[in-house]
């Protein structure tokens, strides 16, 4: 059994299309688009993760992938 996945994809390439089918599984979670550049922000604010501009890049980046895993685990244990 799995933790956590990520998928990587490009605009166009069938990605929301992947998601939507692995949501209808409800086994897998919700996956959602936690990397789209215009998205980050959003999520952050929503997630309760300091400020940008006020840790490191590195310290950022790592935040704000354990806080989309934490919201990815919850979201299939909540599916199941």
């Amino acid at each position: 059994m799995f933790d956590a996945y990520i998928i990587c994809g490009t605009p166009r390439t069938g990605s929301t299309l992947l998601c939507d089918l692995l949501t209808s599984t409800k086994r897998t979670g919700a996956p959602h688009s936690f990397y789209r550049r215009q998205d980050i922000v959003e999520w952050a604010e929503e997630w309760k993760l300091p400020d940008r501009g006020t840790m490191s890049e590195l310290d950022f980046n790592v935040a704000y992938l354990n806080a989309a895993m934490q919201l990815a685990r919850a979201s299939r244990v909540s599916s199941a």
